[in-house]
Formats: C-alpha cells, structure tokens, sequence
C-alpha cells in the first residue's frame, strides 16, 4: 500500500479519489497498523484507524479488516464504499456510477469487476497427479460462440450495507 505508483503511494490515490466524492458521502477511512499509512492519512487530513498486526499482514482477510473497522465507524453510518489502495486507476465517476447502481437497485452490495475475453470455467483445468482435470466438471465443451459472458472482479470497488455485511460477513 505505500509502494510508488506515479510518484505517489498507492494509498494516498484511494485518499485522494475519496476526496474527489461529493461531500455527502465523505467519512473517509484508513484502516491500517502502518505509521507511514498513518502519516499519509493525517496529512490528506482523513481519520485512521490502528489495527492490531494480527490483522495487517497480507493473508488476513478482508473481513476481518472491515469487523475490525466497523467498530470504529459511527453507527449512522449505514453504506460503505470499500476502496483498495491496489486499484489506484479507478476514477470519481466510477465509483459515483458504482453508488448509483448500488442505489438504483436497491441492492445490499456490489462489486466491480471486467468481462473477461478468452478465458472460461469450461476451458479450464487443474494439474492433479499428472492429469488435466476440468476445474468445473458438469460443464460440456461448447463452442466458443455459445459460451455465456464471463467476468471477473478486479477489486477496485466494494459498496455494501453495515447491515448485510454484519448478518453475512461478506461484502457481495
């Protein structure tokens, strides 16, 4: 999260696109156990929050992070845009197109994502004791031309409701 991108830290591109958010939507967040993360945060003038290290290293997961995190945020606070500093290319119109969405569907989450061209569940395998094994087994071998549209999650927005998140523990 502070590694360079740009000349600048990829945190600090989450920080600065919340920023860029019309001013309804700003209770911005940094959750992190980092002093650096922290220095950033203070500087962009937005609230930190400090995790334990037994939830800051990189295979813990994110639902422990926003458990964690929740604590911290106030109650009235009922929608939580999650913004990981990995996806610094993210624009303000993505995420407002993303909350509108959000809203206009009367969802409890959503994800961004991309279609993925050339790659499907049905073409795909598992190396297992020197055989191919077909990742998802009931699927036949269509044509190209007849398979569904696929996409894939690329991380870069999360929108969710405090509720579902705490009656699911998940953010999708």
């Amino acid at each position: 999260n502070k590694k360079l991108f740009f000349g600048r830290p990829l945190i600090e591109w989450s920080i600065k696109i919340s920023k860029k958010l019309p001013i309804q939507l700003c209770n911005i967040f940094v959750t992190t156990d980092d002093k650096d993360i922290i220095s950033i945060a203070k500087g962009e003038n937005v609230s930190y929050i400090t995790r334990s290290s037994d939830i800051s290293n990189d295979s813990t997961p994110m639902v422990k992070v926003i458990e964690h995190a929740l604590k911290f945020v106030p109650e009235d606070i009922k929608e939580i845009i999650l913004l990981q500093p990995t996806s610094p290319l993210r624009t303000k119109d993505d995420i407002i197109n993303a909350l509108l969405k959000f809203k206009s569907g009367n969802y409890e989450s959503l994800i961004s994502g991309y279609k993925v061209d050339n790659v499907h569940p049905s073409k795909m395998y598992i190396f297992e004791n020197d055989l191919l094994i077909p990742v998802a087994e009931n699927l036949s071998q269509p044509n190209r031309q007849e398979l569904k549209e696929i996409f894939h999650r690329n991380g870069a927005i999360f929108i969710f409701s405090r509720d579902y998140f705490e009656k699911n523990k998940k953010v999708w």
